[in-house]
């Protein structure tokens, strides 16, 4: 509703909308449309608003954490850090949206090593050990 009742012209409202309905979705777990939204926040920010501006570099967060929480592949390392140095190019070095971006790069990173890392078959997990390394109680 609050996207109908909004004027046109204000597009970073619009932006804050999207992201907004994106994140009540998700809680709402409705994922196809709340990533599709997410998207479209992406999309809609970078047309009307241009990539140099802190509504994209917001909207691109919005759909990093999606990314983060629900897709957790190589993508999402990429999207992440996309989003990283779009924020350090807007924002400079020092500043919370860039710490934020940062952040949700660090996540993506562990996220994809633990999934890799948990997939292995057992047996390369496994190593011979010495017998002298043997842990006794």
């Amino acid at each position: 509703r609050g996207l109908q009742s909004v004027d046109k012209e204000n597009h970073l409202l619009i932006v804050d909308l999207l992201c907004s309905l994106t994140q009540g979705l998700t809680a709402k777990w409705i994922m196809n449309k709340a990533q599709s939204t997410a998207v479209m926040a992406v999309q809609y920010a970078a047309k009307y608003c241009g990539q140099n501006s802190p509504k994209y570099v917001y909207a691109l967060h919005q759909l990093v954490q999606f990314s983060n929480e629900f897709i957790q592949d190589l993508s999402s390392v990429e999207l992440a850090q996309y989003a990283f140095d779009r924020a350090r190019t807007v924002y400079g070095c020092e500043s919370l949206p860039v710490a934020h971006a940062h952040r949700a790069l660090s996540k993506s990173l562990i996220t994809l090593a633990s999934l890799t890392y948990s997939r292995r078959p057992a047996h390369e997990n496994k190593k011979k050990q010495d017998p002298s390394e043997t842990n006794y109680l």
